[in-house]
């Protein structure tokens, strides 16, 4: 694997562990406050589904990636597109970043580690095409 493919890759496995460390602490330290039991089940259960998708999104860039299976190739804008693309039509529907301040900083903060997090999946998976042509 080249150097370019490989820089494409950490940018985008860069921004999955961050997200999934922040999105892990945002979560944990809602569970303190008083939410209906139907709430926190959503918001228990978004937080193993989106896990769960880092970690298949990890495997799927180990071994299917350096072997080439195209398929591996659409994981990389994919996973920026649903994540942080759902992160962005979220927040246009409830203003949960934009609003205010989350349980971890500035709203405004997490809004654009938001678009950047998109941007970087993106440039990654630009830079890791190529790599599949060869």
């Amino acid at each position: 694997m080249d150097t370019k493919t490989k820089t494409g890759l950490w940018l985008c496995r860069g921004p999955a562990l961050l997200f999934a460390i922040l999105e892990t602490r945002g979560c944990l330290k809602h569970t303190h406050e008083v939410w209906p039991g139907h709430a926190q089940f959503h918001q228990l259960t978004g937080l193993g589904y989106y896990l769960g998708m880092v970690l298949f999104f990890f495997w799927i860039t180990g071994k299917p990636f350096r072997n080439k299976e195209p398929w591996s190739w659409w994981a990389l804008p994919m996973m920026g597109l649903f994540v942080h693309g759902g992160h962005i039509i979220a927040d246009y529907f409830t203003l949960g970043l934009r609003g205010g301040g989350t349980s971890q900083g500035s709203g405004m903060m997490f809004y654009y580690l938001t678009i950047l997090g998109l941007v970087l999946y993106l440039v990654g998976a630009a830079l890791a095409k190529p790599w599949f042509k060869k």
